[in-house]
């Protein structure tokens, strides 16, 4: 069978890799002051999305996941239409609905089904199964050839889905928990559809070729580095996998959206999905006098609801900026913790051992697993530069690889990539 035709421009896969603090101490200060506000920013959001569904009368999940949408496009169109934000990144309609627009259905499908699962689970046991994240991005970006299989990487994710079987083996039996289970399942196949998106469009540079000029049917996006993780890239594919239909133009070898760039575009490609599922399951709901009624008693947490993920966003941007993402990434972790100790001090959850011990488990494999992917990146790209020196080297292009002493220009290059070569028995993949 012909492969699907790409809906965005051939990017090669992004190699994982953690962006470095600013030096100073004055940095980790911020950073550290960031992570706390990152942690209650996230854990205000996700209580207050429990206490609408699941304390009020407003029994509309799917409505309540618009609400970050709908105040991301208002501040992002007043901030942006005011002149307080200009816009560095242009596209056309065009190129809005082709790129932009699927990864917005994937965002709506995830928010839907998060919020759907409180219905069905326990907060606390929701944050232990989001330990499964992992496993599900992975396979997808292997699917879809946006990242390498590693025998490694594999190892660490069977730890993973072991610790979430065992957190979770002893509730299987209820058919309200094996409901929420399939939610959250949906909502990570949808949430690693849109990283996969995410990487694919953005989140790779493109090769280093001069910027053309573009038709009037082809705008150019100019990109900056705006502080968000960007990948680095390998050698791109076959030059006719970049479609004819407009593509997107980088300057620099990469692509980007600031916070407001981000909100501007895909917001609203959220939104009008989440609306097309509310008319659908939930209008009756939602226009019900009695749920009106509850959003109006209870104004502060929809009013969180609504704003708490732009500070959300704002605060993991800021530690990435000054702690590093690896940082966000354990402080992601913490934040689990944290909601699920307020899930059982609020809610009264309870918590078995046996739950706790596979979500400690499932923890152990994410750490495993961030090192196992920091590990590949780093021999990858000894890989690749140890390929382009023997290029060099076989091209005879003396101009651009300068020769040592003995005149071997090429030889430094493989000399150095094969430290990075695994011994036999030493515990890493080659294949």
């Amino acid at each position: 069978m012909a492969p699907l035709p790409r809906l965005a421009p051939r990017l090669p896969p992004a190699l994982s890799r953690s962006v470095s603090p600013a030096p100073g101490g004055r940095s980790y200060v911020k950073g550290a002051l960031w992570s706390l506000l990152y942690v209650a920013f996230s854990t205000a959001i996700i209580l207050s999305n429990k206490h609408i569904i699941t304390e009020t009368n407003f029994a509309c999940p799917i409505a309540v996941s618009s609400l970050g949408s709908v105040f991301g496009w208002v501040a992002s169109v007043a901030a942006v239409g005011g002149g307080a934000v200009r816009l560095k990144t242009r596209l056309t309609f065009y190129q809005w609905c082709v790129y932009v627009l699927p990864i917005g259905v994937c965002t709506a499908v995830s928010l839907a089904f998060a919020n759907l699962a409180y219905v069905y689970l326990d907060l606390s046991f929701i944050q232990m199964v989001k330990a499964f994240a992992p496993v599900v991005t992975f396979a997808t970006l292997v699917a879809f050839k946006l990242d390498a299989y590693d025998a490694n990487v594999a190892m660490t994710l069977a730890v993973i889905v072991a610790g979430c079987f065992t957190a979770s083996f002893q509730r299987m039996e209820a058919k309200d928990t094996r409901v929420g289970l399939a939610c959250m399942f949906a909502c990570e196949v949808a949430e690693a559809f849109r990283s996969a998106g995410m990487q694919y469009l953005l989140g790779a540079a493109a090769t280093k070729t001069p910027a053309t000029k573009s038709s009037s049917n082809d705008s150019e996006i100019r990109s900056e580095d705006v502080g968000r993780v960007v990948g680095d890239a390998k050698d791109a594919d076959d030059a006719d996998a970049r479609a004819s239909k407009p593509s997107l133009q980088l300057r620099g070898g990469r692509v980007s959206f600031s916070l407001f760039e981000g909100m501007y575009y895909f917001s609203p490609a959220t939104l009008i999905f989440l609306a097309f599922l509310t008319y659908v399951f939930e209008w009756d709901d939602v226009t019900d006098p009695e749920h009106l009624a509850a959003a109006r008693r209870n104004p502060a947490p929809f009013l969180a609801a609504s704003c708490l993920g732009f500070f959300v966003n704002l605060a993991s941007l800021a530690v990435i900026q000054h702690a590093g993402s690896m940082t966000l990434k354990i402080v992601s972790q913490l934040k689990n913790v944290v909601v699920i100790c307020a899930a059982v001090v609020v809610y009264d959850d309870v918590v078995s051992a046996l739950e706790l011990a596979g979500y400690a488990v499932a923890i152990c494999g994410f750490a495993m697993y961030q090192d196992a992917k920091t590990r590949a990146a780093e021999f990858s790209a000894a890989e690749t530069e140890a390929r382009g020196g023997e290029f060099r080297s076989v091209a005879g292009d003396d101009a651009t690889e300068p020769k040592n002493a003995s005149g071997d220009g090429a030889t430094r290059t493989r000399d150095g990539a094969a430290r990075y070569r695994p011994r036999v028995g030493s515990g890493v993949d080659v294949s």
